[in-house]
């Protein structure tokens, strides 16, 4: 039993510790897809040519009247100049006047972003197709599932 916790411990130290010279960093992606998003992000590894993180964000959505939470799990190559792929999804809670709706939002996202080394802030331009699928069972048909193909991000972030 002590080999399976000091295995487990050993793991999560070693997925939760970066090589590189900033390990955290907080974004705001204000939008995508109508929807005012804050960012935290972990770099699990990071390199000088690469690296691979994990989001958590919240935010609002405008168009759709409610709030939401999501993961995101992205990796990112290239030196100051990368590109980024991420996989992730997010649940969205929305109020609007006409009822209450739950919807799960998937999708991943291929951005170019810029890493200054002497400067700690991350610039991000993106493509981000997504699929809405809505999770209330009263909703009207057209909110079931659907499919977003043009949805440009822009971000800006903060590392440390």
């Amino acid at each position: 039993m002590k080999k399976i916790v000091f295995s487990f411990v050993f793991a999560m130290a070693l997925l939760f510790t970066a090589n590189g010279q900033y390990k955290n960093a907080v974004s705001i992606d204000p939008f995508s897809y109508s929807i005012i998003n804050l960012e935290y992000e972990r770099f699990v590894f990071s390199q000088d040519n690469h690296h691979f993180s994990l989001k958590g964000l919240a935010g609002y959505g405008i168009a759709m009247d409610g709030w939401m939470t999501g993961v995101e799990a992205v990796y990112g190559f290239g030196n100051n100049h990368r590109v980024e792929v991420g996989f992730g999804g997010t649940f969205l809670y929305s109020n609007r006047s006409d009822a209450v709706y739950n919807f799960f939002i998937g999708g991943f996202r291929l951005n170019y972003a810029y890493y200054s080394k002497g400067n700690p802030l991350v610039y991000r331009v993106g493509w981000m197709p997504l699929m809405n699928h809505e999770l209330t069972e009263n909703a009207p048909s057209e909110f079931k599932t659907n499919y977003d193909w043009n949805t440009i991000t822009i971000g800006i972030g903060y590392r440390f």
